[in-house]
């Protein structure tokens, strides 16, 4: 293979920071089945989900000017492989799954661990990183991300408040989602 087939450099930056999904993808699965934790498993099943919910609406969208990704979109799945896009761009799923995370650091907020900023370091670094991968590597548009982003804080709300309604009616749910956050707390401390 000549020099001229292979990323640059700052390329291959850029789809390191953008893999912030794949990351979240394999931690949620190791936790739930290695920690046993159920509330865990949702949240793995939430990103697996959001792909598939998503996959229509960039269909519908790929021909329409928002929709379509730049013309030097490549290898922009998940894993940042598989070469030409045939889906189209629109919104960005690793943005809605960074916003969709926002429950998390709201219950984390609400459980009194607010003292320790380094969840909300952390999540910032991840929407800007994410952000900027996403872009840099020619994958979306700024339009493109910043509604991924729209959607996923819309939806992290929703699933904030379905969340605390669940808690106050399923004690299993409540049992693993203390454990799960104490987990956290434990990790930043």
């Amino acid at each position: 293979m000549n020099k001229e087939n292979h990323p640059k450099l700052r390329e291959k930056i850029f789809y390191i920071l953008s893999s912030s999904e794949l990351v979240i993808f394999y931690i949620t699965l190791f936790y739930a089945f290695y920690g046993y934790n159920l509330y865990a498993l949702i949240i793995f099943i939430l990103i697996v989900l959001k792909t598939f919910i998503l996959k229509p609406l960039k269909n519908f969208t790929k021909n329409k000017s928002y929709g379509r990704r730049p013309l030097s979109a490549f290898n922009c799945n998940m894993m940042n492989c598989g070469g030409k896009n045939t889906s189209g761009g629109f919104p960005s799923g690793h943005m809605v799954l960074i916003g969709l995370l926002l429950f998390i650091v709201l219950n984390y907020r609400d459980r009194g661990n607010s003292k320790n900023n380094t969840i909300y370091f952390i999540y910032i670094i991840l929407i800007l990183t994410t952000g900027l991968g996403r872009y840099f590597t020619k994958c979306h548009t700024l339009l493109q991300i910043t509604m991924g982003l729209l959607i996923g804080f819309i939806c992290g709300i929703l699933i904030y408040y379905l969340d605390n309604f669940i808690e106050n009616r399923i004690y299993l749910y409540k049992e693993h989602k203390n454990k799960f956050y104490n987990d956290i707390e434990d990790t930043f401390s």
